[in-house]
């Protein structure tokens, strides 16, 4: 079985810099940290990704965590550790395994460090970019399929090789 493609996402350092954006401007970090998830949940669906969003918790006592919140991977560094330094371990774990790993993160020297161990760097902006074509493509997709089942009669719904099916059946009766 072929393993996916990992994404793996810098949380606080994405909505550190999308929150200068209009998009998350004004938004306190809990929320922009669900916003965030809902989002990349939303893209692991429809990118055929993995998606791993790695959240600092440096100054909070006890071990890192991992949970899974719609379906996505959100990891928790370890007391006195750095998303940085935990996306680096992660990253040689990943790499190791044979798997393609994609970092996202405006830190350039996290970048650089995750380049070196194999993983393919993004932006922040980058990251924006495919969430936002990825979401347009899959709007276009069920817009589509919205408009097949709309559609007044069965055969408007039946592509042309089902259609020849039922004409043979049909002549067949006659």
């Amino acid at each position: 079985m072929a393993h996916k493609d990992v994404l793996i996402v810098d949380g606080y350092n994405i909505i550190g810099v999308w929150s200068g954006c209009r998009y998350l401007k004004n938004k306190e970090r809990e929320h922009a940290k669900t916003e965030l998830i809902h989002l990349l949940a939303d893209y692991q669906g429809y990118s055929g990704l993995e998606v791993i969003v790695v959240f600092d918790a440096y100054s909070i006592p006890g071990e890192g965590r991992q949970e899974v919140v719609n379906k996505l991977a959100v990891h928790y560094s370890s007391y006195q550790q750095t998303a940085d330094q935990y996306i680096e371990s992660l990253v040689g774990e990943i790499v190791a395994q044979g798997r393609i790993v994609h970092v996202a993160t405006a830190d350039h020297l996290e970048q650089t460090i995750t380049f070196a161990k194999g993983a393919y760097r993004m932006t922040a902006r980058e990251l924006w970019g495919k969430l936002q074509l990825e979401k347009s493509d899959s709007a276009k997709h069920k817009s589509e399929n919205r408009m097949k089942t709309n559609s007044s009669t069965i055969g408007d719904r039946m592509d042309a090789q089902q259609k020849a099916l039922f004409e043979q059946w049909r002549r067949e009766k006659g």
